[in-house]
C-alpha cells in the first residue's frame, strides 16, 4: 500500500480558501436601477469592471479575481455590489475582509447561505484587524452606500 494520500484529498487540500463565484454591480437613482452588470464567472487572472454612466451621480470600480475584491463605490445617488463566494476546504478558511465608508448611508454586510449575517456592519471593521475565520460555505457579501464613497475588501487571509 502507497503512502501517498487518496487523490480525493490532494484535491480538497488543494482546494482551500475563499473563492469568488459572481458578482452583481448597480447604479440607482430615487429607487430605479439605471444600470446593472453581471458577472456570472470570475476567471483566476485579475479583472477590472467599471460602471458608469450620466443618468446617475456614482460610480462603481471593482477589481477581481477568484481569491480577491476590493470594490469603490461612490456618489451621491445609490451604488451598490452583490457578491457571491465559497469558503472551500475541509477546515475553516480565515478572510480579510474590511470596509472603509465615511458615509452613515452605506451598509456593508457579510451573509451565510440562508441570509443571516455573520458580520451586520463591515464598515466597523478596518484593514489592521485579525482575518473572520468562515466555515465551509456559501457566503453573499452585500454593500451600497449612497452619498458618499465606500471601499470594501475581501480576500483569503495569507
Amino acid at each position: 500500500m502507497s503512502a501517498l494520500p487518496h487523490s480525493n484529498q490532494r484535491t480538497a487540500q488543494a482546494r482551500q480558501g475563499l473563492v469568488f463565484l459572481a458578482l452583481e454591480a448597480s447604479l440607482a437613482r430615487a429607487g430605479e436601477t439605471v444600470l446593472r452588470r453581471e458577472l456570472l464567472r470570475i476567471e483566476p487572472s485579475r479583472r477590472r469592471m467599471d460602471l458608469k454612466t450620466v443618468e446617475v451621480h456614482g460610480s462603481i470600480t471593482i477589481d477581481v479575481s477568484t481569491t480577491s475584491i476590493l470594490a469603490t463605490l461612490t456618489g451621491s445617488d445609490e451604488a451598490a455590489i452583490e457578491v457571491d463566494c465559497i469558503a472551500e476546504g475541509p477546515a475553516p478558511t480565515g478572510v480579510e475582509v474590511w470596509a472603509v465608508c465615511p458615509s452613515a448611508r452605506s451598509v456593508v454586510e457579510l451573509l451565510d447561505n440562508f441570509g443571516r449575517a455573520i458580520v451586520r456592519d463591515l464598515c466597523a471593521r478596518n484593514p489592521s484587524m485579525a482575518p473572520i475565520v468562515l466555515a465551509p460555505g456559501r457566503y453573499l457579501l452585500r454593500a451600497s452606500t449612497t452619498g458618499g464613497p465606500c471601499i470594501v475588501r475581501m480576500a483569503s487571509a495569507l
